[in-house]
């Protein structure tokens, strides 16, 4: 625990933001033509649906209301001609003026990364989600070299651009440094994470979501990789957020960019060191509220060894 105390600590003094910011995805459809559909995507759970654009706005608006100011329209993979978003960013520009879009939809064009900015786009994120051999045993196919080329031509018409990575879903140390230093070349304005989540009735639905430790060390790594970064993290597993506890811990080590947006309003970083610092304080009091959540024990566990190293 002595080394994990070591790398958290050194991504916490690396850390210059003074606010987290919430964002949300706005899942535009879950269609998606890949085939196959990647082994571990839960939309293959789902019947297809598409909502309207005024449906977007109304969504929007509903998430403005507890602070939401980024927003992500997301698809499944629609092929590389790919304008769908277009009437939902007209919509939203209509009535929201200063809200930061983003838009995800996998490897597409040139010419359509013009008509999204044109439309009204501020960023496009292409996740490279794993190294290239990973990629295969997830998804039957590497196509990081189209997501690079898909992250370059989005710069090259004035886009910000957004990529970043499945967390533990079989990657060793040596694998993830690679893959940073991959996403590093690449030159993001936003690095985003999001920890493996096992679905029912994938070819995954065995597998291992990250532990609570792997995702503080692996946040801390990307942090000291990215230190002028904004950093985010998908906190919500089987559909309920994670608790403040471990959100504290995580804004602690470096993430600066929340989904699915937290009912809270204080996002400082200040108030969440705060919490995180209580929390430690009065482990038994932490255990009980962990309980109470459902949090498992294990998990819990895992925690207080992670508080006690910080306590010293």
């Amino acid at each position: 625990m002595k080394n994990t105390k070591n790398l958290l600590n050194l991504a916490n003094q690396a850390c210059t933001f003074q606010t987290a910011q919430k964002t949300r995805g706005v899942r535009i459809t879950n269609k998606c033509v890949r085939v196959p559909i990647c082994y571990y995507c839960n939309y293959m759970n789902e019947p297809v649906y598409t909502m309207t654009a005024q449906e977007s706005v109304d969504r929007v608006t509903e998430l403005r209301k507890i602070g939401v100011d980024r927003i992500t329209l997301v698809s499944g993979w629609l092929g590389y001609q790919n304008t769908m978003a277009v009437p939902y960013l007209k919509a939203l520009r209509k009535e929201f003026d200063d809200l930061e879009i983003s838009a995800a939809a996998g490897p597409i064009s040139k010419s359509s990364l013009k008509a999204l900015k044109e439309a009204g786009l501020n960023q496009y994120g292409c996740n490279l989600e794993a190294t290239p051999e990973i990629l295969v045993k997830i998804k039957g196919f590497n196509d990081i070299p189209e997501r690079i080329e898909t992250l370059k031509n989005a710069r090259e018409v004035g886009l910000k651009i957004s990529t970043g990575y499945i967390m533990g879903i079989g990657e060793n140390e040596e694998q993830l440094m690679r893959l940073l230093k991959i996403i590093r070349k690449v030159d993001p304005e936003n690095v985003f994470m999001t920890p493996f989540e096992p679905y029912e009735n994938t070819p995954m639905s065995e597998g291992t979501a990250p532990t609570i430790k792997q995702v503080a060390e692996t946040v801390a790594k990307t942090r000291l990789m990215f230190k002028d970064k904004r950093l985010g993290l998908r906190i919500i597993r089987q559909g309920k957020f994670i608790p403040m506890e471990f959100l504290s811990l995580f804004v602690f080590v470096g993430i600066n960019l929340v989904a699915p947006a937290p009912d809270i309003t204080d996002m400082t970083a200040e108030s969440f060191r705060k919490r995180l610092k209580a929390s430690i304080q009065d482990l038994q009091k932490t255990e009980q509220n962990l309980i109470t959540e459902g949090i498992a024990q294990k998990e819990i566990d895992e925690f207080k060894e992670i508080a006690k190293s910080l306590q010293t």
